[in-house]
């Protein structure tokens, strides 16, 4: 995504206040994205709907002071299905060197920090990741429970010789927490490599969550695996998941996912195709096919469209059904 930078000497108000920072020059960066979509789930009949699936602007700040250490924080609005309302949906401030990053605020977790997997080798609107899949119970690939932002405080390490490792924690005493109970962590650890004409990355990831038990809800606990590689102009991904009472509800309990995903990048555009299988206890496995396209039509805007195939599960009344989806992104 093209980022506008405007260089400005202006102090910001971080909470982290010292003559270091004070002459320190910070770079400002905003980009944003519009995203429109047809979707037909052809569920029942279903009608399509054409929505402008998201909107969002993006504001960050950056700086280094003299001793080297760097500082920043981030804002982003959003708006989703069809919302006309912004509301804020990361907030965080951050600081960092050479013993790596640490954020305070609303951030994903660590496990996503260092995820590898089918989002790296999925067309279109992004396969099991942010596309058509999720509409067929299957989730998200880098994920082991506890998905989203939340406010936590974050460590990402530096690399070492291509090993990364992170870790988090968070607490909620609200009541309100939909990702992952009251109090809870995550931590991942990912490995990148190098060969000739390629690369590849390794993680693994878990999840821990302390629920509220007035609320009669269940500890969640989740792991996840995942590796992906690209060499030339093909990509290919595969994860595996395990989640125990996914936001506190035993009805996702023992949850097991198994998803695979080649693509092939041609010039401006890329194709791929996606395998995922999940399955729940007491339930039937369901299966998806996802076909995915996109093309980058000028700097900026895009073009993609995904078709997926669902299986039949009647433990969970789902039909066997197609559905596909058309979108276009302007970023900036």
């Amino acid at each position: 995504m093209k980022k506008l930078l405007i260089a400005t000497s202006a102090v910001v108000g971080l909470g982290l206040v010292s003559a270091d920072f004070a002459a320190a020059q910070l770079e400002t960066s905003f980009s944003g994205l519009v995203r429109v979509r047809y979707t037909d789930n052809n569920k029942d009949n279903n009608e399509g709907s054409l929505r402008t699936n998201r909107t969002q602007v993006n504001w960050s700040v950056k700086g280094t002071t003299d001793s080297g250490l760097t500082y920043g924080g981030q804002i982003r609005y959003r708006t989703a299905d069809n919302n006309a309302s912004f509301s804020v949906n990361k907030s965080n401030i951050f600081f960092g060197g050479g013993f790596g990053k640490v954020t305070l605020g609303n951030v994903d977790p660590a496990k996503d920090s260092v995820a590898a997997g089918v989002g790296k080798a999925s067309a279109g609107a992004g396969g099991f990741n942010w596309g058509i899949g999720s509409s067929h119970g299957i989730s998200a690939p880098n994920t082991t429970g506890n998905n989203g932002g939340s406010d936590r405080i974050l460590y990402v390490s530096p690399s070492f010789n291509g090993l990364t490792v992170a870790a988090d924690a968070y607490t909620d005493d609200d009541n309100t927490e939909n990702d992952g109970g009251q109090r809870g962590m995550s931590a991942g650890v990912k490995y990148s490599g190098e060969f000739a004409d390629g690369s590849f990355n390794v993680a693994a990831g878990l999840h821990r969550g302390n629920n509220d038990n007035t609320n009669n809800a269940k500890n969640e606990k989740g792991y996840g695996l995942g590796a992906d590689m690209t060499f030339g102009p093909i990509s290919v991904g595969a994860n595996y998941m395990k989640m125990d009472n996914y936001d506190g509800v035993d009805t996702f309990e023992d949850q097991k996912h198994i998803l695979v995903a080649a693509k092939y990048n041609f010039g401006p555009g890329s194709a791929s195709i996606s395998y995922g299988r999940g399955k729940a206890k007491n339930t039937k496995s369901v299966n998806t096919i996802i076909l995915g396209v996109d093309y980058t039509v000028a700097p900026g805007w895009s073009v993609y469209a995904d078709v997926a195939r669902n299986s039949k599960d009647s433990s969970n009344n789902i039909k066997s059904n197609t559905s596909w989806l058309l979108g276009t992104n302007l970023s900036f």
